[in-house]
């Protein structure tokens, strides 16, 4: 539904045991805006002469769109396991001369190791917030693999901020302290803190929309991004709406902000509660702080208009009362050994592996896991399906 905030934010094609969901690279690849301004800004932006390092290839539609655009070689490194995926694509269109499927991470790709070093490096590594798929860090690291000055695919990024009055929003935090007669309220405190992905309405907008930047890439990314937008309306804002503009090459961008296009990425919303009183015509000062330590938003964010200054901080939506739980609810490792729980999925990966294990075999592991945990995989075909799912997340190919 247009407009719904997602209080409990939603998984990005989330992945079991580590693995790339395909349905997830088809979303992105279907998504004609994206990949429709990609397509022309390669046409464009790559030439015969060119070696292209893609970076997260993914499905590898980038990586042949450069090869069917001329370049001479084209590296597409994807760590995941639809590096498979990519070299059947690759295949398919007869590119296995032109295009080299690494299967590593960037960083354990050595400088001089590849042939040719790049002369542009290409990449969609753009979340919902602009760099939050720590995008600074992947260039940088290309950058070791390329010629002195590459060309970059896209060559920059804005940033842009405005305020609104979400109605969805202020509905869902309602129902929560009254749903079914139960209070949540505890609930909704920290969600008041959490920003959410949304379509947001253009009726809902207060104000016009202000752009940081432009940055790039190869810079380091920016610690506060802030701009000044003027309010078209007298009212309450209760967050700040955060979008992007890329510049693929010049004179090709692409925007997800809400009078653009839609696309497979949604708008931020910074809630501010208590809401920021705005006046049509006074300008609104905006503020994001990204705290990107890790691959989840921990962002810090504020708003400045008449003298009167809201905001928020998501680190104040966590819940944990350890530091074991606060490297989980961030994604963090911690340097210690963790205190692991033998949850039924370890137990069963232990059974599986007690005295050797012959990924072959699948069938005689399976029943081996039926003998040491009869109560958890009575049937054979749970035990078969345990078995496969933890062979495929040990990156065993199974044929």
């Amino acid at each position: 539904m247009a407009g719904a905030s997602r209080l409990c934010e939603p998984s990005r094609m989330t992945e079991t045991y580590g693995f790339d969901d395909p349905g997830g690279q088809a979303v992105m690849v279907l998504d004609h805006p994206r990949t429709s301004a990609y397509a022309e800004a390669i046409w464009q932006g790559v030439n015969e002469d060119d070696v292209v390092l893609d970076v997260g290839s993914g499905s590898g539609v980038l990586a042949l769109l450069a090869a069917q655009a001329g370049a001479k070689r084209v590296y597409a490194v994807e760590r995941s396991s639809m590096a498979t995926v990519l070299r059947e694509n690759v295949k398919a269109n007869g590119l296995e001369g032109r295009v080299e499927v690494i299967e590593r991470s960037l960083e354990d790709i050595e400088p001089g190791s590849l042939a040719e070093p790049a002369t542009v490096i290409l990449s969609e590594t753009l979340g919902h917030f602009a760099p939050d798929e720590h995008g600074h860090r992947l260039y940088q690291m290309a950058k070791r693999l390329a010629v002195a000055r590459p060309r970059l695919i896209p060559g920059s990024y804005r940033v842009r901020l405005t305020i609104a009055h979400l109605r969805s929003l202020t509905d869902e935090l309602a129902r929560l302290e009254d749903c079914h007669g139960i209070r949540l309220s505890a609930l909704a405190d920290r969600l008041r803190s959490r920003p959410v992905m949304l379509d947001v309405p253009v009726e809902d907008l207060l104000a016009t929309e202000a752009a940081t930047g432009p940055h790039t890439f190869l810079e380091p990314r920016p610690e506060i991004y802030e701009a000044t937008c003027e309010a078209t309306a007298d009212g309450v804002a209760n967050a700040i709406v955060a979008s992007f503009d890329v510049e693929l090459v010049p004179g090709v961008t692409l925007s997800t902000g809400p009078t653009a296009e839609p696309t497979h990425w949604h708008q931020i919303a910074f809630p501010m509660f208590p809401e920021l009183p705005v006046r049509a015509g006074e300008p609104v000062r905006l503020r994001i702080r990204p705290r990107l330590v890790t691959d989840r938003g921990t962002w810090l964010w504020s708003a400045e208009s008449g003298g009167q200054v809201r905001g928020g901080d998501a680190m104040k939506a966590l819940t944990a009362t350890t530091m074991t739980e606060l490297a989980q609810q961030l994604g963090l490792r911690l340097a210690g050994p963790p205190a692991l729980v033998a949850n039924r999925r370890l137990r069963a990966f232990a059974a599986i592996l007690a005295g050797g294990a012959d990924a072959s075999d699948v069938d005689g592991l399976s029943h081996k896991l039926m003998r040491a945990m009869p109560e958890d995989f009575p049937h054979l075909v749970d035990a078969r399906d345990e078995v496969l799912a933890l062979l495929r997340a040990a990156d065993c190919r199974l044929e």
